[in-house]
This record gives C-alpha cells, sequence and structure tokens, in this order.
C-alpha cells in the first residue's frame, strides 16, 4: 500500500527487471500488490494505486506463481482467506480491480494445478459478485483507460518519484 515507494523502487530498477522480480514462492510484484489490496492494511486507493504500477510496469497479469496458480486465482483466493478484510465481494474497487485484470488478459477459467480457476474459487466461497464479473468480464475500454488513473495521480506519482530520486542521489 505504499504506492510511493513502490513507484520509486520500480523507477530505480531496470525495466526489464521488474516483472521477473520473484520470490521463493514464484509470487512477482503483481503478486504481493494483490494480496496487498486483500489484506487493506492502507487504503484501497494507496493498493490498488500498487497494482496499477505493477501492470504498468509490465508485470503480467496472466502471470503464475511456481504452483502454477494463477495472479487472478490467487487474488480472489485471498479475498476469502480469514486475514483478509471482510465483505470484499461486496467492494467496488475489488470488483473493478477483478475487472482490470480480466480486461489485461488474465483468464477466469485457467485452471490451476490443482485444477481449480479463478471462477471456481470465487464459487467457493460463495463470492456472488466476484463471480459475475468473473463470468461477464464488464466493459474493458473505459477500465483500460482508468488503468493509468487521471492525469492528476500520474503527475503526483512522477513528481513523488522525482523528489525521491533527488533525495537518494543527495544521501550518496
Amino acid at each position: 500500500g505504499r504506492w510511493e515507494t513502490f513507484s520509486t523502487l520500480l523507477e530505480l530498477a531496470d525495466a526489464t527487471r521488474a516483472p521477473k522480480v520473484r520470490d521463493q514462492h514464484g509470487k512477482g510484484l503483481l503478486h504481493f500488490s494483490l494480496t496487498g489490496l486483500a489484506y487493506l492494511k492502507r487504503s484501497g486507493d494507496a493498493h490498488r494505486r500498487c497494482v496499477d504500477l505493477a501492470v504498468e510496469a509490465a508485470c503480467d497479469p496472466r502471470e503464475e506463481d511456481y504452483r502454477g496458480r494463477s495472479t487472478l486465482a490467487h487474488f480472489v483466493e485471498c479475498m476469502g482467506e480469514g486475514w483478509a478484510t471482510t465483505g470484499l465481494d461486496g467492494s467496488e474497487l475489488h470488483m473493478d480491480v477483478v475487472r482490470r485484470l480480466c480486461c489485461c488478459k488474465a483468464d477466469p477459467q485457467a485452471a490451476g494445478p490443482d485444477g481449480r480457476s479463478a471462477l471456481d474459487i470465487a464459487e467457493s466461497y460463495a463470492f456472488v459478485q466476484t463471480k459475475a464479473v468473473l463470468e461477464g468480464g464488464g466493459p474493458c475500454l473505459a477500465l483500460l483507460d482508468s488503468l493509468l488513473g487521471a492525469p492528476s495521480d500520474r503527475d503526483q506519482a512522477s513528481a513523488q518519484r522525482e523528489n525521491s530520486k533527488a533525495r537518494m542521489i543527495e544521501k550518496k
């Protein structure tokens, strides 16, 4: 949820490296951003910005972890975990992110090694709204346009990245 820091890290990293960053479980930056969005330690908008930044940094919404579970299935699973914030199936922010992932070609029917897809997981948690979004997809053009955020958001993020870089250079 610390999108300013996340933005700075992505800016300082080589553009080809960000999509390849993985932890020991094969989870990438987008997986972590989505996990944070399910936990909501910070504001939903801050976590959403991290998701947007990961996608902008070419982290593929179709990527899988080392077990072969898709990013979309990971997010839907996280939404149902005991540690997740309650009521996420009714959250417009979370449904918007599910739509965004689908618009970026994440496949709701892609089965993981356990044979379950994001759609199956949504059904197992009785996520009525999530299942409806996964089945219908929703209008992608407006969502793709909103993926980059409002121009003021982009300007603010860019200015904060520049300030952070300047501070790091001054410390050296």
